[in-house]
């Protein structure tokens, strides 16, 4: 079943090396390209 939902492998967010913290509860854009995944804050 295709629930159309975007989805990014390998995000450094959590317990890595690399934390990067993400704001519960906010507005995020989600931006794919061929080589490229970026997420804003909106």
């Amino acid at each position: 079943m295709d629930l159309n939902i975007p989805v990014a492998f390998g995000f450094p967010a959590g317990h890595t090396s690399i934390n990067t913290p993400l704001i519960l509860g906010a507005n995020y854009t989600l931006n794919v390209a061929d080589s490229i995944c970026t997420l804003e804050l909106s």
